[in-house]
């Protein structure tokens, strides 16, 4: 008993955030949905949802018409009313046989529309946050909490300085990794979608443009089963990260304890290509935004391989292999060089490459613990942000032949897992880490004299904004 109690309180401390994505501006919906399922749907498919009868509007028109003719034709052989029991004033004498009416009929559904408006005169705040402007960004922040996980999609905007929650939804699994992306199968206009990956091997993609999923849209994968005779789909364990081809869009990439890489086709949700070239799991995937056939990846077995995915199948992959000291944790592409990338280890090394080299440009010893994510600035070429587990979040200015800090800062979220830049500002940076009562926080690192003198040339003012330590425990 004492170690069930034991191993519950542990369950408790758990709260961090492995995850954090900046989503940009002028791509959510107004308003979202608020009921789970989108608007003008098939009302075959709703029916169906519902749990009631499905088939077209016409069978069901053909049946209530039969039904009347058959009425009519049986109406000579009905049987008279029973009299009825005059002291029975409540009819419990025909109570089984009376026939409610449904609570919902597909008449009480409102089809909504762009122009519809739902009236809030009792509170318009909280109107007014429902409401998704053109300057806001959404921030999607994966969720761990005890044995709980969960989406939390905040919204953000620059000019009024404000953070909150928006909605969020309950997820099936522990979330380890989130991409958003645009690409909806079957719409002519582009979507707000996000997928999801984490402890199990299935990813689910929700359309964050619904207030209150019910259930994904739709998921990448199918765990296989012997008795049923249906056969497994995409990975085998845990996914551990997610890139869409920006390119390509109908493209996702997603990689796996289980050793592999898959290259989904969105389009018909199934596994176009698997690459198996790897002799650990694989922790850090993106696609190469200029040269849109290229796929970088960061394996535990202490290598990066570049895939060439025009050449590459199932059987034989293309690729070009780098060596580091340790498991490597993340990498990235550096978006104003296209053939450049770094590289960040477990043990705290980050390494900057040329991807038509063959030895790093430069090695350094970033951080005392394992290096979890970057953030480049595409406006400012030699800015570089660094996040790790030792509790730092450090800046950096570089260049091909040296990289030098520019700011050290002990963060108040713990040990930081995961860090993403705005699209529009670089200097905006949304940050998660493992404090269990504040781990996450989005930081303007121009609110830093040392950062704004090194990368905009301002005097410093000495009246920066100062990111606070951790309480002790």
């Amino acid at each position: 008993m004492e170690v069930a109690d034991e191993l519950e309180d542990q369950l408790s401390e758990i709260n961090f955030v492995p995850c954090v994505k900046f989503v940009k501006r002028g791509v959510a919906s107004a308003r979202n949905i608020a009921d789970g399922v989108k608007p003008n749907v098939n009302p075959q498919v709703f029916q169906e949802l519902m749990g009631g009868p499905s088939g077209s509007q016409q069978d069901i028109d053909d049946e209530e018409s039969g039904s009347d003719e058959e009425n009519a034709n049986n109406a000579d052989d009905e049987e008279l009313p029973p009299v009825k029991d005059q002291n029975d004033e409540f009819n419990f004498d025909d109570y089984d046989k009376e026939h409610a009416e449904p609570a919902l009929k597909m008449s009480d559904i409102v089809e909504v529309t762009e122009n519809d408006e739902i009236a809030d005169d009792e509170n318009d705040s909280e109107a007014e946050d429902d409401t998704i402007k053109p300057t806001d960004n959404l921030v999607l922040v994966g969720r761990v909490e005890a044995d709980c996980s969960s989406m939390e999609v905040y919204v953000f905007n620059e000019e009024e300085n404000s953070l909150y929650v928006h909605h969020d939804f309950l997820l099936p699994f522990h979330i380890l990794c989130v991409e958003w992306f645009s690409y909806d199968a079957g719409s002519e206009t582009p979507g707000n979608l996000c997928a999801i990956g984490g402890m199990e091997p299935i990813i689910h993609v929700y359309d964050l443009d619904i207030h209150h999923p019910l259930e994904p849209v739709v998921t990448l994968g199918k765990k296989g089963s012997k008795k049923k005779g249906i056969k497994r789909v995409g990975h085998k364990d845990a996914v551990l990260d997610l890139a869409w081809n920006t390119n390509y869009q109908h493209i996702m990439a997603s990689a796996s304890v289980d050793q592999t890489v898959i290259l989904w086709d969105l389009e018909h949700t199934t596994p176009s290509t698997i690459l198996k070239d790897f002799a650990e799991k694989v922790q850090t995937i993106e696609f190469n935004a200029s040269e849109a056939e290229y796929l970088l990846t960061g394996c535990s077995d202490n290598t990066v391989k570049l895939f060439d995915c025009r050449q590459s199948n199932d059987e034989n992959a293309q690729y070009k292999k780098w060596i580091v000291e340790g498991e490597v944790e993340k990498i990235k592409w550096n978006p104003t060089q296209k053939y450049h990338f770094v590289a960040g280890t477990n043990g705290g090394k980050m390494y900057y490459f040329d991807s038509r080299a063959t030895d790093p440009l430069w090695v350094i010893e970033a951080h005392e613990k394992e290096v979890t994510d970057f953030s480049f600035n595409p406006k400012v070429p030699n800015f570089l942000t660094t996040s790790s587990t030792d509790n730092y979040l450090k800046v950096w200015n570089f260049n091909d032949t040296s990289c030098n800090v520019v700011h050290s800062q002990h963060c108040k979220v713990g040990k930081v897992h995961s860090l993403d830049g705005c699209p529009e500002n670089g200097f905006l940076l949304a940050v998660g880490g493992d404090k269990r009562k504040k781990n996450f926080n989005v930081a303007n690192l121009l609110d830093y004299d040392d950062i704004r003198q090194a990368f905009t040339g301002e005097p410093v003012s000495n009246q920066g904004t100062k990111m606070e330590a951790d309480d002790e425990d």
